[in-house]
Order: C-alpha cells, then structure tokens, then sequence
C-alpha cells in the first residue's frame, strides 16, 4: 500500500532578539516575530574528521565530531518590520524618532554587532531552536517587476536543538501585505559625485552587508568566539540609453574620469546611489530607502560588445561601498519607517 509523503511547503521562520550573547530567548515565553518565507532554512552543522589510525588492513577507522554549530540562508519578502530588525542585526546601529503609529528607524554601519537571536525553523512537523544567531551575509534585492526580496545568511553559535512537535509560544506571523516591490521604487545613480539623480532604466538593484565571521574555537564543541568583518558592495543593472546616465558609468569605470576623451588612468573613480523601494499597496505609510553616505561607491563595469543581433546595450556596475572618512563613518544609511516602535 502506498505511503504518504511530507510536502516542504509547511515551513516557518520565527525569531527573537536575545539580551546577551550565550542567553537563549525562552521558547515557552516571550513575545516573537515569525515569517512564511520564500525558500531555505537554519539547519544543524556538525564537522567530521577521520580518524587517522593504522590498522592490521587497508580500511578506514571511522570517524569522529569535531564541533557543531547551524548555518543556512533564509529569502523572505521585504516587510517593513522584518527589514528593519535584520538590517539593524547586520549593520551594527539604530536610532528612532516619531510617535506612533508610524516610527523612523534610521540605521548605520558599526563594528560590533548589537545582539544575537533566538530561532525557531519549522519544516514539514519538525521545530528546531537555534542560538546566539548573527548574520553572516545580509542581502537585499530589488528586480523589474518582482517583489522585493530579503536574503539572509545566517550563523548559530549555540548548541542546535531538536524540539519536535513543540513549538515556540506567543509568535506573531508577519502578514504577506504591506511589503516592497521594485515597481514604483525610486533610484538615484550618479558616475562621479555625491549628489546622485533618478534613473529609470536602472532594472535590477542589489545591496549587500557582509559580516562573515570568523569563529574561534575553544574547548566547547561549539564556538566561543566570533569576529565579523565590515564590507558593504551595491550592484545595479542598467540598460543604456542616451537621455539618462550610462555612458558616464562606463567612461569612468574603464578610463577613470568621464572625460569626453583621454587616457585610462591610475584613477579610481567613485559614484553615489539612493535607492527608496516601491511599496505594495501603494497607499502604505511605511517605507524603505538605503543610500550610500556620499561618493563613497568604487564601481566597475565592463565595455559592451558590439552584436549583429541588435540586442539593448546593458551594464552591470558593480563595486564597494566604502565608508567616506577613512574608517568611522558609516558606508550606508537605511530608513526604515515602520510601526514598531523599537528594537
């Protein structure tokens, strides 16, 4: 007699903001974000060695753990409240101002990171907790008619926990609506200053946090340290057209200067973006914009082949995002207005 199987779709994502790193949010307690996500999940990680040991044959010995820890990327869409807390987790500081219903978070690059979280993955029937959660990648991406879309790479430091049918109390899914598209977003480019301007040919925007964290080991099978390291790159697709930017992007990506003619140089040339996404539905008092702090933007392109087929002359600019003063200042900015009203 055929079996039933277990379809992947039944998935949840719900987390919490723990007080300090090494103390866990209670699962029973407590009130929790949780969100439907688009595809991935948290998932266990437990290095394997050989056991490197002669013997009276040929065969192997066996193996044996090394340490344990959890890993996985989460791609959800882009709320305004799920933005905001994720954002605020990968860049390192928030400020917030308003009153309700309707509260500005502005939030900027740090060194440390601010907390770690607390997270319950659900496939099919099975929860699994995980502790002490940072972001090792975070990504936001924006294409020409599709919903804006968060990516998160994500590192447990805890002990991986198997809960079973025992879920988390008192979480709150996140609703699929109000949320951000790229249709209606507006994005500001600029070649060789820190005043960037709206461009409309612009079909695909990405923005990336990397934290990648090196762990440390101790005498515990999981980690006891961690360092994050500090990179920001922004990446945009544009199909050129004489009315808007373009031809400047490639100009000075390979000759260092937008000059009309010249020499390629030792230049590095740097530009600026702004980028405030669209939102669905239109009528929503919340919002999202990222820019760049200035001209702080190092992009490179390549130059378009030319092709008998005719197709549309596109460019991929693409590069960090540097913080402007040397090191202190922050790369990027984000302004999350949303209806929470903190962190």
């Amino acid at each position: 007699m055929p079996g039933q199987g277990v379809s992947s779709r039944k998935g949840l994502f719900v987390w919490a903001k723990q007080t300090a790193f090494g103390t866990p949010v209670s699962r029973t307690t407590g009130t929790k974000q949780a969100s439907n996500i688009v595809s991935g999940g948290l998932k266990p990680v437990r290095d394997r060695s050989d056991l490197s040991l002669t013997s009276a044959s040929q065969a192997r010995r066996g193996q044996f753990i090394q340490r344990v820890r959890a890993e996985g990327t989460v791609t959800m869409l882009a709320t305004a409240d799920q933005a905001a807390f994720w954002l605020y987790s990968s860049m390192g500081a928030i400020s917030t101002s308003g009153a309700g219903p309707n509260y500005t978070h502005t939030i900027t690059m740090a060194d440390a990171l601010p907390f770690g979280a607390t997270v319950w993955s659900l496939v099919a029937d099975d929860w699994w907790e995980f502790s002490d959660v940072v972001v090792q990648t975070l990504t936001i991406r924006g294409e020409s008619g599709e919903n804006v879309l968060l990516e998160l790479a994500l590192l447990g430091m805890g002990v991986p926990r198997r809960l079973g049918t025992n879920a988390p109390a008192t979480y709150t899914v996140a609703p699929d609506d109000p949320r951000f598209k790229y249709l209606d977003s507006v994005v500001k480019l600029e070649a060789d200053s820190d005043t960037p301007t709206v461009m409309d040919n612009v079909e695909n925007v990405e923005i990336v946090v990397d934290r990648s964290t090196e762990l440390r080991y101790g005498s515990h099978i999981n980690p006891r340290q961690f360092i994050p390291s500090r990179d920001v790159d922004f990446s945009a697709g544009i199909t050129y057209e004489p009315g808007m930017q373009g031809w400047d992007f490639l100009v000075g990506s390979q000759l260092g200067s937008v000059a009309a003619t010249g020499d390629a140089s030792q230049n590095l040339i740097s530009g600026s973006w702004d980028v405030t996404f669209g939102k669905h539905p239109s009528s929503y008092a919340g919002s999202m914009r990222i820019y760049s702090n200035g001209d702080n933007w190092e992009y490179m392109t390549e130059r378009p082949d030319a092709d008998p087929a005719g197709n549309p002359i596109e460019m991929d600019l693409a590069g960090p995002v540097i913080s402007p003063d040397g090191g202190t200042a922050t790369e990027i900015t984000a302004v999350v207005v949303n209806q929470t009203a903190s962190y």
